[in-house]
């Protein structure tokens, strides 16, 4: 009996474990090859955590100098700092959200061959004309598809969420912004890779970045990371 009871306990704890690797896109350490350029995506685009509250602490730090050089009222001030040392403390256990959009960004085609387009060239650092060789090799099909949650690796202390699977539970919350990316896509000898991603932080906050991946010694890095707008 004591025998069954234990076959039955270790069968539910797997079937949980099984769960929950699918649900949290913090659990999976795969060395596939898209486990580790979408790591490198996320990673390059996303800033760190630690950023997101320097930048929200210094724009409240920035206004109250604004409300001092204006001379406004004593209590307006006063309202103001306690409104920045409120948001001191609650960044301090605050739940931060990286939200990742389910659906991953449809790309043209000749999106890489306009890029590097003999019209283009001017527009070319000269640092970056190796980057040509991605645009003739690289594959770009317009299929779009889902974001595979499991492939992330986080680096930050960030909580990452699908967005379809958001749900904010209580106590204080920020939300850094949504991380948007493209398909990967390879060369034909499957050493050579882009991707394209966009981080929105708010509504007139954000970029969207070419990434251009290399593998070298079974290794994947960064060949070339280059801004496509930012605002």
């Amino acid at each position: 009996m004591n025998k069954f009871i234990g076959y039955f306990i270790l069968v539910t704890l797997i079937l949980t474990a099984c769960k929950r690797h699918k649900e949290d896109v913090n659990l999976y350490h795969d060395s596939t090859d898209d486990a580790k350029i979408t790591t490198l995506t996320f990673n390059a685009t996303v800033s760190s955590d630690a950023i997101f509250k320097k930048m929200l602490l210094d724009e409240n730090t920035v206004v109250l100098k604004m409300m001092h050089g204006l001379k406004l009222s004593e209590k307006d001030i006063q309202q103001q700092k306690r409104k920045l040392d409120t948001l001191k403390k609650e960044l301090d256990t605050a739940k931060i959200y990286v939200l990742i959009a389910d659906t991953l960004i449809r790309m043209h085609k000749d999106y890489l061959q306009g890029k590097f387009s003999p019209s283009n060239n001017r527009n070319i650092l000269p640092e970056f004309t190796f980057l040509k060789n991605w645009a003739s090799e690289i594959n770009i099909n317009e299929n779009s598809g889902k974001f595979n949650s499991d492939n992330l690796i986080h680096k930050y202390k960030y909580l990452y969420v699908l967005e379809s699977k958001f749900k904010q539970h209580g106590g204080k919350a920020f939300i850094a912004g949504r991380f948007t990316m493209s398909s990967i896509f390879y060369n034909s000898k499957k050493n050579k890779a882009f991707v394209y991603s966009q981080f929105v932080c708010g509504g007139t906050c954000g970029s969207g970045e070419d990434f251009y991946f290399e593998k070298k010694n079974g290794k994947w890095s960064i060949a070339a990371q280059k801004n496509d707008w930012v605002s």
